[in-house]
């Protein structure tokens, strides 16, 4: 649990020893009229969700590692509710060969340095089961 205004900042390594990364949650809903909500990873932003009055829940796939991670958020309360509203972010691995493939775009080759079914085969016996529960309040 961690609180804020604007970014939220932890530590996440998604596993076995795999590299321990930086991860920052933004969402600045203060005086916006359209607040976003930003996911950042080694400094890098992996997602963006605009429009967030209307998609304040809701999931996306991210590649970190090679792994593809799915990403859960809730952030009703934090939109709608009291200054001390709350959100929800969801980390967790996911090994299915769908994910895996449509978690990124065909027409970049730098993403696949291994083939897409090599990749599959070691992400799978890296015994994957890993998930990060964030509850993060904001406070004005």
């Amino acid at each position: 649990m961690f609180t804020g205004k604007k970014a939220f900042c932890t530590k996440a390594q998604f596993c076995d020893n795999g590299q321990i990364h930086d991860l920052v949650i933004e969402c600045d809903t203060i005086g916006v009229s359209d607040p976003c909500l930003l996911l950042r990873v080694d400094c890098k932003t992996v997602m963006q969700v605009k429009q967030l009055q209307w998609k304040f829940r809701g999931n996306h796939t991210i590649l970190v590692d090679g792994l593809a991670i799915e990403l859960f958020w809730d952030v009703h309360n934090w939109l709608f509710g009291t200054s001390v509203g709350n959100a929800v972010f969801m980390f967790k691995t996911c090994s299915s060969a769908e994910k895996l493939w449509a978690s990124q775009p065909l027409s970049d080759p730098s993403v696949y340095p291994l083939s897409f079914s090599q990749r599959f085969v070691d992400s799978r016996s890296q015994n994957l089961g890993f998930s990060l529960i964030l509850n993060a309040w904001k406070h004005e």
